[in-house]
């Protein structure tokens, strides 16, 4: 411990050196010399050196950047005559009197560093002390490190190493707590006790190459030599020396036996000078459908029975060095037939077989046509069953639809006379109370309205026909228009909404931005609607991002807080369902369908996302919109992008021809748009609507579709010919102002011709935006044929 002591080969003199002459008295764990004619010494505090010849003192050795009593392992000197010395702070390397120190970053296992060596090809191969395996260590042209890594997964008995070293063969010797590993550049050879070894457990840095080519190792128990170039390696040959068969055993003499079937054990050995404990056989049994080799450890092989045939069996053994048996002992035998696997057995058999098989087949073919004969009387009444209920089905399908759609234009026809005249009032002049007379009459219409489109989407989203459309929409927006919508109501009611949007959500997404906008008006409406006083929130956020190549998908969070009356948590199990809401005295008291959280989830679940809520009785709800959607560039000039629409500067006069058959309706529409300035024509049917657009020039055309003597869809056709007969004349604007608002009927509307859809009730704020658009299109001069606005559709 603490002290160097240096031999003098020609006289015999040792010469100690310790604290006195420099050194500390940590210990030393490895020695070297330079090109210079310095000794090197690694200690348990810190690196020393010392000339071999004009040297008196030991100087301690400063690296950049590790302490100075830093604790090192090993010193050695390469090739090049840079010095690296091993430490647990990482590998320090002296090279042109500059230190550099590798270590994790650069690539090595650990940091902790205990032995180097440096092979015949430039590499160095490091060991460290911490169960991490070992590293062969090179540079690129531009001196950055480049590491390959070996462990027990690669050959190598233990990943922790004591010591590594280099041959004068070139070989790489490794040692650890598991024997000795030696790599001669294609792969890992292992030494234990069984070649040999005097211990498994090997000293740290006990090594040396001697010039004979003689291999010295320290090991727990002692020092072992080894004579590489002594050992000549012969492969094990393998001998089988019993066969037992039954009651009966061969020790030899058992080649060409003939056997007759039973269990059958062959016992086999192998001849093997070097750690016979390590061999390991492979056997295969020629005759069999499988007679591929297969690796045991095993030295007996038992056979229950084997059918008759000649077979050869083989075996052979391998040494712990992995070489192979030269040729496999062979034992080759017959197994013969038992009696009843001789041929006139079968025959017999065959005979006896044929006879049943004749009269099982006679009768089953006889219970065969009775059985058809049952089953297609059964499939005749079957088919007719099922024929029949098919009509049923069909019928009260087509009763329906036919139902919904009839009502469904029934009662918007007449609701869009009310809402509209409603409205009409609302903007004369009126007193307090006439104003609050009609504004609870125009509540009361949208609420009805509300209804109606409660059970058609529900009707959709029950039958499948909803398909979302997605495509580039501002969230922000989208998220926020409902609570622009709701804020006047919530404010009748005392309360303040408030509305935030986290700064990671994204500007733009693909999403259906109407049916986003439909489930948070249901649940702003909802908190709203059961909050009698304090806030109602909207908040947007976040929840994960994901990456699926080129593509980001963000889960975004709409949560909407109320500090309403609450729910239980029985009564959150079942708010979800059609027609149901908390309980009766609820339904009584603030109305509703039951459809609209229903409809919400649904839809929601189609996005690929769903809806949940937290709530207390007395203390508020928080309902939880998640989705994923994609997130989107945003639009160049010239791309569409949805966002809520609000109203511009009152618009460009327009005349305006008004396809309508209910009396009504007719006023109702005329007048709105004259109020906003513009010139009206009314049609009662769709012929006169052709007659009028061939006496005069009009911007735009409202056309209802069910209408005598000519519909909308016929009107509509009639005019796209005239337009096409006149050789390119510009498009006349063509609007579906209709009470049809099932599934499909926009779609029907656009495939005849017409460029947009407005269902009614007609909103003032539709009305006013489609009129806008007009304005845009005919302002911006949109050439021929070409209609600017064609994707405003209402829903």
């Amino acid at each position: 411990m603490g002290g160097v002591a240096r031999l003098d080969p020609r006289t015999g003199g040792v010469r100690r050196y310790g604290v006195a002459e420099g050194l500390n008295d940590g210990g030393v764990q490895g020695m070297g010399t330079d090109v210079e004619g310095y000794v090197w010494a690694a200690t348990k505090r810190g690196v020393y050196r010392i000339h071999g010849v004009k040297g008196r003192r030991w100087e301690r050795v400063e690296i950049a950047g590790l302490p100075a009593d830093v604790r090192s392992l090993s010193v050695v000197a390469d090739a090049e005559g840079a010095m690296w010395v091993a430490t647990r702070h990482g590998l320090a390397r002296r090279k042109n009197g500059s230190w550099r120190v590798l270590g994790r970053r650069e690539g090595l296992s650990s940091n902790i560093v205990g032995s180097i060596a440096m092979g015949r090809d430039g590499a160095y191969w490091i060991g460290y002390r911490e169960a991490v395996g070992l590293t062969k260590l090179s540079f690129d042209e531009q001196d950055r490190p480049v590491t390959e890594h070996f462990t027990t997964r690669d050959g190598l008995a233990s990943d922790y190493a004591m010591f590594t070293g280099v041959d004068t063969e070139g070989r790489i010797w490794y040692g650890s707590d598991n024997g000795v590993d030696v790599y001669d550049g294609e792969r890992w050879t292992h030494h234990g006790v069984g070649d040999g070894l005097v211990w498994d457990d090997t000293n740290g840095n006990a090594f040396w190459a001697d010039a004979d080519r003689t291999v010295w190792v320290g090991t727990s128990k002692g020092l072992a030599s080894f004579f590489p170039h002594r050992t000549k390696v012969q492969p094990p040959r393998a001998l089988i020396h019993d066969v037992s068969h039954g009651a009966r055993r061969w020790q030899a003499g058992f080649e060409g036996l003939q056997l007759a079937p039973g269990p059958l054990s062959i016992e086999y050995s192998a001849i093997a000078f070097e750690n016979p404990g390590a061999v390991r056989f492979a056997y295969r049994m020629q005759g069999l459908p499988s007679a591929q080799w297969e690796e045991t450890g095993e030295q007996v092989l038992r056979y229950p029975s084997l059918p008759p045939g000649e077979y050869v069996f083989e075996v052979k053994a391998k040494n712990a060095r992995g070489l192979w048996s030269v040729e496999p002992a062979r034992f080759r035998f017959s197994v013969l037939p038992a009696w009843w696997q001789t041929g006139w057995f079968a025959i017999a058999v065959g005979l006896l077989l044929g006879a049943l098989v004749w009269m099982a087949h006679w009768w089953s073919m006889t219970a065969l046509r009775r059985a058809r004969m049952r089953l297609q009387a059964a499939v005749t009444e079957r088919t007719a069953e099922l024929e029949a209920a098919k009509q049923r089905a069909e019928a009260a399908n087509e009763a329906k639809s036919w139902f919904l759609a009839h009502m469904s234009h029934e009662i918007r026809t007449p609701l869009n006379g009310i809402l509209g005249m409603t409205q009409l009032l609302l903007g004369t002049r009126v007193d307090k109370e006439q104003g609050e007379l009609l504004q609870l009459s125009k509540v009361s219409a949208e609420g009805l309205l509300g209804v109606i489109n409660d059970v058609l989407d529900f009707s959709k989203v029950e039958a499948g026909k909803i398909e979302l459309e997605p495509a580039t929409c501002a969230i922000r927006e989208v998220a926020e228009s409902p609570v622009r919508a709701l804020r006047a109501v919530a404010a009748q009611k005392g309360l303040k909404v408030e509305f935030a949007v986290a700064a990671d959500v994204p500007e733009y997404v693909m999403a259906d931005a109407g049916r986003v906008r439909q489930i948070l008006l249901n649940l702003v409406g909802n908190a709203i609607k059961f909050t009698e006083a304090g806030r109602v929130e909207l908040r947007v956020s976040v929840a994960g991002m994901r990456t699926a190549g080129e593509a980001v998908e963000a889960e975004i969070e709409f949560a909407v807080a109320d500090t309403g009356i609450g729910i239980s948590a029985e009564q959150a199990e079942t708010i979800f369902e059609a027609f149901t809401q908390a309980d009766k005295r609820m339904a009584r008291r603030f109305g509703g369908t039951g459809l609209g959280l229903s409809i919400s989830r649904k839809l929601a679940e189609m996005m690929g996302g769903g809806i949940t809520v937290e709530s207390q009785l007395g203390a508020g709800s928080t309902f939880r919109l998640r989705a994923p959607f994609l997130v989107a560039a945003a639009p160049g000039k010239g791309e569409g992008v949805w966002a809520p629409r609000r109203e511009e500067a009152r618009e460009r006069p327009l005349r305006v021809l008004v396809a309508e058959d209910n009396a009504i309706n007719q006023v109702l529409a005329k007048r709105m748009l004259e109020r906003r300035g513009h010139m009206v024509d009314v049609a009662g049917n769709g012929r006169a609507a052709v007659e009028a657009v061939t006496r005069e020039r009009y911007d735009l055309v409202l056309m209802d579709v069910q209408m005598p003597e000519m519909d909308g869809f016929e009107a509509t056709r009639e005019i796209r010919r005239l337009e096409a007969a006149a050789n390119g004349g510009k498009r006349l604007p063509i609007v579906a102002m209709t009470a049809n608002a099932m599934e499909g009927d926009r779609e029907q509307c656009l495939a005849q011709g017409m460029d947009a859809y407005l269902p009614k009730p007609v909103m003032v704020e539709a009305l006013v935006a489609m009129l806008a658009e007009v304005n845009k299109g005919q302002g911006e001069g949109a050439p021929a044929g070409e209609v600017p606005w064609r994707a405003l559709q209402g829903d």
